[in-house]
């Protein structure tokens, strides 16, 4: 008896993933602006070549994505209280 080994092709799902863990990642412990933006990439790259990952790459791009508007917004507050405490006006 013979047994018959199919090669079977697997997915890779590490493009993906990696844009989830950096996003989740970035939302827990504030890191740097760099992070998100590696796994925003991370994330159009697993769409591209990941099709099966897509809910990795998805959670990843919304993630990221909003740790990316959570610096922008970020550094916006800290610039308008920096001017107001140093009597700058940024509207000038």
């Amino acid at each position: 008896m013979t047994a018959h080994m199919s090669a079977q092709h697997t997915e890779t799902k590490t493009l993906s993933i990696t844009s989830m863990v950096l996003g989740i990642a970035s939302l827990l412990f504030g890191w740097t602006f760099l992070v998100p933006i590696a796994g925003v990439i991370c994330g159009f790259m697993g769409m591209r070549r990941e099709p099966a990952g897509k809910g990795f790459w998805v959670t990843g791009l919304v993630l990221n994505g909003l740790a990316l508007i959570g610096w922008i917004i970020g550094l916006v507050v800290l610039m308008l209280l920096g001017g107001a405490f140093f009597g700058l006006s940024l509207f000038v």
